[in-house]
């Protein structure tokens, strides 16, 4: 008798909620962001998941990663909750939310080939020739002003596509955050090929990206409020060193 009243007792108990869970979809961009082993890593992603633990919500992973076309077009659709490192664009505004505060900032860098023996100093070196871009991404309006009006651009399916024409010299530089090429060159051998060259002088920033259909304006206030706490902490410096990325600003 006193176990069937505790049991009924137990059943009239409100269930614990389930942990708020956020579905991440990432593209390939090391060593920020990228699949592995089914998997997604990186210093954003571990970044980003620091956060959302500190707000006692769950990251799931993708199981790989997705160009960068068909990553914006699953925020859209709502059939993932969160990317990182996502320019400010304005078209984008219409279904995510940003971040408040940049998630990533550092520097645009164009990488050439050495045998070449471009001096890339100022932007008036960088006239008439072409450049390597990757397609649907956002680059600064600086850039995109320049190349509009008085440079060439190719366009690649992604950025190992886009060092592939410049090592085959179908483009003259491309332009890639500096940590991401030379990570690239590195694992492929490609290093002692390349030189680099500051791109206009310019920073640039990106943000986390929350679906609209998903997440509430609310939510993502919660979420700032977690990062500004955690940007800067002992956790976060540990992170730039796992990821060799100290020197980011």
């Amino acid at each position: 008798m006193l176990l069937r009243a505790l049991l009924i007792l137990l059943a009239c108990l409100p269930l614990a909620a389930e942990p708020l869970k956020l579905r991440l979809v990432t593209d390939d961009w090391p060593p920020y962001e990228y699949a592995d082993k089914g998997k997604a890593d990186g210093y954003s992603v571990a970044r980003l998941e620091a956060v959302l633990r500190q707000m006692e919500v769950v990251l799931v992973h993708p199981d790989r990663a997705v160009p960068w076309k068909r990553l914006l077009a699953m925020l859209e659709a709502g059939e993932a909750d969160v990317a990182v490192n996502g320019g400010k664009v304005d078209n984008r505004e219409a279904y995510v939310h940003f971040s408040a505060e940049p998630f990533t900032e550092t520097r645009w860098t164009a990488f050439s080939r050495r045998s070449d023996g471009l001096r890339l100093q100022k932007k008036e070196d960088f006239k008439g020739l072409r450049a390597g871009l990757v397609h649907g991404w956002s680059y600064s309006p600086e850039i995109e002003a320049f190349l509009g009006s008085q440079g060439k651009s190719v366009v690649s399916y992604d950025q190992f596509s886009n060092f592939r024409r410049l090592l085959a010299g179908q483009v003259d530089y491309v332009i890639e955050e500096r940590q991401v090429g030379l990570h690239l060159a590195a694992k492929q051998g490609w290093r002692e090929q390349l030189v680099t060259a500051d791109v206009m002088n310019q920073p640039i920033r990106f943000y986390v990206m929350f679906s609209r259909k998903t997440v509430t304006p609310e939510w993502v206030a919660r979420f700032d409020a977690a990062f500004r706490a955690f940007r800067g902490s002992a956790e976060d410096r540990a992170l730039r060193k796992r990821y060799g990325l100290e020197s980011l600003p």
